[in-house]
């Protein structure tokens, strides 16, 4: 990465992704220090006090308002760096602030305002569970079934939702997402990826489900009399009866 973006130039398409790529590896890796200094090395800023943390957090600003929305995913790449960042430098708190206000000023339903939901989401779910940093697990809960109320096919969203229902003595809301019922009108009508995820979602947690095989079954069977889930379905049937 050091060798590439030593000769890379700013102007081009996956710029910002890389120096994305680069702070991710050293944040993963366990080295906040390192991450902070790639993303102050991201907007040519030396030093590592107060001051070169404001001037980055400004560079990065500008980089946002001046990329055009064709360049949807280095206009992402920015924006989780400066997520990243504050997170880095202050707390999960003020990351989410601007988080949420990096998603206000996107068109909802977008490419990006989709993939960046989902990245500071999962963002959130590395800081709390992967490197077990403090963040009350009820904060990323009620997040995420937010997002997925917006985007209920979005695989990702599924996942980081029944991982937050996961030890939950009630798995109520799980079923509600699920479920058939009218109530559920908001997230209706059902399309493949969540009758496929219904499948998923019964083996999440061992015997957490095991009552609801059947009640997936049933969802499967009359999702057959629709044209638009045939094959899909008949292979999430085979899948679920294999189980």
């Amino acid at each position: 990465y050091q060798t590439v973006l030593a000769s890379a130039n700013p102007k081009n398409s996956g710029y910002h992704i890389l120096w994305w790529d680069l702070a991710e590896l050293e944040w993963l890796a366990g080295t906040p220090d390192a991450a902070v200094n790639v993303i102050l090395r991201s907007a040519h800023t030396s030093g590592t006090g107060g001051v070169a943390i404001l001037r980055t957090k400004r560079y990065l600003e500008d980089i946002l308002a001046s990329l055009p929305k064709s360049e949807w995913k280095d206009r992402e790449a920015v924006a989780k760096i400066r997520i990243l960042l504050e997170l880095l430098t202050a707390s999960a708190a003020p990351a989410i602030n601007i988080a949420d206000a990096l998603l206000e000023s996107i068109s909802s339903g977008t490419a990006l305002h989709e993939s960046l939901t989902v990245a500071s989401l999962c963002m959130l779910y590395v800081h709390g569970s992967i490197l077990k940093n403090p963040l009350p697990p009820a904060l990323l809960r009620e997040r995420v079934e937010k997002a997925i109320e917006v985007y209920p096919s979005n695989t990702i969203l599924l996942g980081l939702f029944l991982e937050a229902e996961k030890g939950q003595s009630v798995w109520g809301r799980a079923r509600a997402l699920f479920g058939e019922h009218p109530v559920n009108a908001l997230l209706r009508p059902k399309d493949v990826a969540r009758r496929v995820a219904e499948v998923w979602a019964a083996g999440w947690e061992k015997g957490a489900w095991k009552a609801e095989e059947e009640r997936v079954r049933n969802g499967l069977a009359a999702a057959l009399q629709d044209d638009r889930y045939v094959l899909p379905v008949i292979s999430s049937i085979c899948t679920l009866s294999h189980r």
